[in-house]
């Protein structure tokens, strides 16, 4: 191989340094699981409505979860059809002042028992992307120091590049690995 010199600076030479060892740490820890050339992404997980058949769980929805619903909505009865209540309590809810009285209203009705689990909505797992690294390290670092915004079931998902990828992301990461980039004197 034909050796060129080119000026790089010290900045760019550690970042070079350190993802050569780190890739060939994780290659011998086997932390790529099993696959060539990976990438590291730390993912958080959430649930998003969806279908029964498609869902993870299903919730039940007590009869005083009315976050979404205006007050207009409630004065013209979308409350009680959501939710199957009485007309008489439906009138009540017609004459309240704001959401505040609204949820008194429910918490004092005879109905109460009635309506605890009125609503059911189903709920599929939802995996979303909030980082990715070129190593396992920097992917966990990021979850200690970002886990005031991740939820206990984060996780770091190895990834490949794709399947016969060419593009030039792929040989990059095949000379970090395989090639020795820096010989210090």
């Amino acid at each position: 191989m034909e050796m060129i010199n080119i000026k790089i600076n010290k900045k760019l030479l550690d970042i070079l340094e350190h993802l050569e060892k780190e890739r060939i740490s994780d290659k011998l820890q086997k932390k790529t699981s099993g696959t060539r050339n990976p990438i590291y992404i730390v993912e958080d997980c959430n649930y998003i409505d969806c279908l029964p058949e498609d869902a993870d769980k299903a919730l039940l929805i007590p009869y005083n979860s009315f976050e979404g619903y205006t007050l207009k909505q409630i004065h013209n009865g979308t409350l009680k059809k959501d939710f199957d209540l009485s007309d008489c309590l439906n009138d009540s809810l017609k004459d309240a002042m704001d959401l505040e009285e609204v949820k008194d209203i429910l918490e004092t009705s005879k109905e109460s028992e009635n309506l605890m689990y009125s609503r059911t909505t189903y709920q599929c797992l939802n995996w979303e992307e909030k980082a990715i690294f070129l190593n396992y390290k920097d992917a966990s670092d990021y979850m200690k120091y970002q886990s005031h915004n991740l939820s206990p079931d984060s996780r770091i998902y190895v990834k490949s590049l794709g399947y016969d990828n060419r593009s030039v992301f792929p040989k990059f990461l095949d000379i970090l690995e395989n090639e020795t980039l820096i010989e210090r004197e």
